[in-house]
């Protein structure tokens, strides 16, 4: 419940016309939680939040979303789903995005975002191997160059 209601806080900071709507939102999710015969898992609730912050006409707030080193990995995860590439390229900087968020964007169709985490020194050898045969030869590059430098350290 105290991710929920962060997460609504921090979506309200976001964009201010979710503010509006905030209280009762709060209201709804509490009450689904004491509503809930069994105690509903975190995932389950986070949907409907979740998909009102990650509005598509709210790039920039997102950007700075996942950008912030305190940001949920399963909202990253989230993020990196989405359509705009600059989101994406934002989650794909960020250390505590999921595995399978960095392994989702190194196989991005835009070049920027496979680039991004090409250059990211905390994600795990074996995507930038994979990246090292990227058909853009400044990604394949950069991930070389970014193993390289990880291996001496």
């Amino acid at each position: 419940m105290e991710a929920l209601l962060y997460l609504v806080g921090l979506s309200s900071y976001m964009n201010p016309e979710i503010e509006k709507s905030r209280h009762h939102l709060v209201n709804e999710l509490r009450h689904k939680l004491h509503t809930s015969t069994v105690a509903p898992k975190r995932k389950e609730l986070l949907p409907d939040v979740v998909n009102i912050t990650l509005a598509p006409d709210n790039t920039a707030s997102l950007v700075r979303l996942a950008e912030d080193s305190k940001t949920a990995p399963f909202i990253l995860a989230k993020l990196a789903e989405h359509d705009n590439h600059e989101v994406r390229m934002a989650v794909a900087d960020n250390d505590r995005a999921p595995y399978s968020a960095h392994r989702s964007l190194a196989q991005d169709p835009h070049d920027d975002v496979r680039y991004r985490v090409a250059e990211n020194y905390h994600i795990r050898p074996d995507l930038l191997r994979m990246l090292m045969d990227d058909e853009n030869p400044y990604v394949a590059v950069r991930a070389e160059s970014t193993l390289a430098r990880i291996q001496q350290a």
